[in-house]
């Protein structure tokens, strides 16, 4: 006699899935932690609201949370933010207030303020999506980036850019083992991005 159970693998993250983004290259691999990639900030405005600079390609979008840490002189910038308005090289941080101390330079970090994944012993489907061009992806437990070879799993862009994790390429991913993803482009500069994710009603059955 055989029988048939559905098995959740996780909890739906309270708030949606958690998302990250990286810019690729296509002559240098990339590692990244897939947990928690954070962004270098090149500058801010002492104003009322705050307005950050990055890097182009931060692929931040209007309504995510993010938090800022270890930004000096226009501290005022620090702290969890919602944003609400972004360009290809800014990010405006709703509720923010200048510290009056003049503007900030080129130090502090920005991460999504809710991809930190709780509990690093429970698989997760993490899934993947490239928006510009095709990317190579390959996972570990440590940097692995200098190298220039196409040995990973292929991302490709295309027909399912921008529909969301759900139309992705997931992989079943266990944190505390795979701390690490690599990213090549195939072709110039591509922009991935992930979701720690649980689409709801996601089962397996056995």
């Amino acid at each position: 006699m055989s029988s048939r159970h559905d098995v959740i693998f996780y909890p739906p993250p309270i708030g949606g899935p958690r998302r990250m983004v990286h810019t690729a290259t296509a002559t240098t691999a990339a590692s990244v932690s897939l947990w928690n990639t954070s962004r270098a900030i090149v500058s801010s405005t002492d104003a009322t609201p705050i307005v950050v600079t990055l890097a182009a390609g931060h692929g931040y979008l209007v309504g995510d949370s993010v938090t800022i840490a270890a930004h000096t002189t226009n501290v005022g910038a620090n702290g969890t933010f919602v944003l609400s308005a972004v360009s290809a090289t800014t990010i405006t941080l709703t509720g923010s207030v200048g510290s009056g101390a003049g503007a900030g330079g080129a130090d502090g970090t920005v991460v999504f303020s809710d991809n930190n994944y709780a509990r690093p012993e429970t698989k997760v489907w993490v899934a993947f999506e490239a928006l510009t061009n095709d990317c190579y992806v390959r996972f570990g437990a440590a940097a692995t980036a200098a190298t220039t070879q196409y040995n990973g799993v292929l991302i490709k862009a295309g027909a399912t850019a921008g529909l969301g994790p759900q139309h992705n390429q997931k992989f079943y991913l266990t944190p505390s083992q795979h701390t690490n993803v690599d990213i090549l482009s195939t072709t110039g500069a591509g922009l991935l991005k992930w979701w720690v994710c649980s689409p709801p009603g996601e089962r397996e059955r056995i």
